[in-house]
């Protein structure tokens, strides 16, 4: 896991289930252990937004792989193809 994609405690949404969390200098700070907060890898961490994947990776930070993409893109394409063939077939449809 990068450092680019890792759910950190900084973050707005990022949560601690026991209220122990506090802000010290740009740092999250567990008051419950009276340590600097361990992130995703803690148990007790959580995000309100449920983009915290069980590796400890953000699904916001995750860039969508290129094969997504494609298929969405050919899926917008065959339905345009459908939906003039759709047109046409209106069309002509009262002198067939």
């Amino acid at each position: 896991m990068s450092g680019k994609e890792a759910c950190l405690p900084i973050c707005k949404f990022f949560r601690c289930m026991k209220k122990a969390m506090r802000s010290r200098s740009k740092r999250a700070w567990c008051t419950w252990v009276e340590g600097e907060c361990i992130g995703p890898s803690c148990k007790f961490s959580f995000c309100v937004k449920r983009a915290m994947l069980p590796d400890g990776r953000c699904r916001f930070k995750i860039k969508r792989s290129r094969s997504v993409l494609d298929i969405e893109r050919e899926a917008k394409e065959e339905e345009k193809k459908y939906k003039a063939v759709y047109r046409e077939i209106k069309k002509w449809g009262d002198f067939l």
